[in-house]
């Protein structure tokens, strides 16, 4: 695999250290770490991959994952793939690597609203698809139109949004081995500075209510739950359990936002396993509550779980 990288001119990196590569900073050494930096190479490596039945996993902007401390036999693509155009029917088309700032930027540049929630979340539009990311009530696969994918055989296709199957941060493709090339979002035409003004709020709020901009986290570690018919902030029942500024290790609750796990140093993957499993225990004991993790993991098969 390594000489048909080469060949390609694909930069690669053997036992390469994972921890730079995700917000949160937890895992260990990977076998095998590909930087992907165009939508061509990503196709093609990719089908090589997906057909040859290699392990592997797709890291975007990285905010969403953590590894196990054991070495990870997957091989790692990293998706820095660029690229955002307007398709025919007046839709977005980003290329799945694109970063979400940079996607707000070209689209508050050009008039086109729609997607101001999503500022300030750290990540890829590919990544923030795959687990239908959002924030204040909204949610990006409202706002997909389609996409291109390679899926489970390695063909590559173009999909409507119910292939993705979306629910409440979940998409059918959160734990498969498929791969988003591009996505094509729907946009609403809108003056440039009441967009930027939108975005300029929503990340104000995001500074003044998350650690995340300051510290390393995932953000929000467990989805909001259920209860009574509506969601409820997981934030508020963590911290109605006492766990603001509780350690395990490295690992800390935020005293800002219950919700998020800090890696305070040289945290590891057992620590925050640590954190979770008490946190889960302590909520389901005193509030019958079950929290259910937001955060993916990926285990040293490439397994995400």
């Amino acid at each position: 695999m390594t000489d048909f990288l080469r060949e390609r001119g694909v930069e690669f990196r053997e036992d390469a250290d994972i921890q730079s590569f995700l917000t949160l900073g937890i895992g260990g050494l990977v076998s095998l770490l590909v930087i992907i930096r165009s939508q061509a190479l990503l196709e093609e490596v990719g089908r090589r991959f997906v057909v040859s039945g290699t392990p592997f996993v797709v890291v975007g902007g990285g905010s969403n994952l953590a590894f196990t401390d054991e070495p990870t036999r997957a091989v790692v693509l990293v998706n820095r793939a660029p690229g955002i155009r307007m398709g025919l029917g007046g839709e977005i088309v980003a290329a799945s690597g694109v970063r979400l700032a940079v996607l707000l930027a070209w689209c508050q540049k050009r008039g086109l609203g729609g997607i101001e929630f999503l500022a300030g979340i750290p990540g890829t539009i590919g990544g923030a698809v795959v687990v239908n990311a959002g924030a204040f009530g909204r949610s990006i696969g409202t706002r997909v139109t389609g996409a291109d994918v390679i899926d489970a055989s390695g063909r590559c296709c173009s999909v409507g949004p119910e292939y993705f199957a979306f629910g409440y941060r979940r998409s059918r493709l959160k734990h498969a081995n498929e791969i988003v090339l591009r996505i094509r979002l729907a946009c609403t035409i809108d003056d440039p500075a009441e967009i930027a003004e939108r975005i300029g709020k929503n990340i104000l709020y995001r500074k003044v209510n998350h650690p995340s901009y300051r510290l390393r986290s995932a953000g929000c570690f467990f989805q909001n739950p259920t209860v009574g018919g509506g969601p409820i902030s997981a934030g508020k029942v963590i911290e109605e359990c006492g766990f603001k500024n509780r350690r395990f290790g490295a690992i800390e609750v935020a005293s800002q936002h219950a919700n998020f796990l800090l890696n305070r140093g040289s945290g590891r993957f057992a620590e925050l396993d640590e954190a979770e499993r008490t946190i889960v225990e302590a909520v389901r004991s005193r509030k019958g509550i079950d929290l259910e993790r937001e955060v993916i993991y990926v285990a040293p098969s490439g397994e995400k779980y």
